[in-house]
């Protein structure tokens, strides 16, 4: 598994889907993801404050009440264009995986601030390079 960070958020021309850009930490590869709508509301709203919570709040508020916490995200298949993606929580029965959309993943790691990890497979068959997306520092 490569550790990811998501680096930039691609709002699409009305009708076309936002993309999500993860990059390893070497900056040398980069994975591009489309979003629903759903997911980039959810991803936009991990930047700023929300005026109530929202479902990923929500979500990260009650696996925390229960005393639990998120241990991480993964992207970890490949089904014909579908990323595949979960969660992994810790609880006091130990780990629980939850299947779910990569963004809403993403999402709630970023609240969680927790790694996202990419398996080497799916990037090897989706990754690009990351020089198409680094930023001049």
């Amino acid at each position: 598994m490569i550790r990811m960070r998501m680096v930039r958020l691609l709002l699409g021309d009305p009708g076309l889907p936002a993309r999500m850009v993860l990059m390893d930490q070497d900056q040398k590869q980069a994975l591009v993801a489309a979003l629903g709508d759903e997911e980039t509301a959810a991803l936009l709203a991990s930047f700023g404050r929300l005026p109530r919570p929202d479902c990923h709040d929500v979500l990260a508020q009650v696996v925390g009440r229960l005393g639990g916490r998120m241990q991480r995200a993964l992207i970890h298949d490949l089904r014909g264009e579908h990323l595949i993606a979960e969660i992994e929580l810790q609880t006091a029965h130990g780990i629980a995986e939850i299947d779910c959309r990569p963004g809403d993943a993403v999402a709630a790691a970023l609240r969680a601030g927790c790694d996202v990890l990419v398996a080497e497979a799916v990037l090897a068959q989706t990754g690009m390079p990351a020089t198409l997306f680094r930023t001049s520092s």
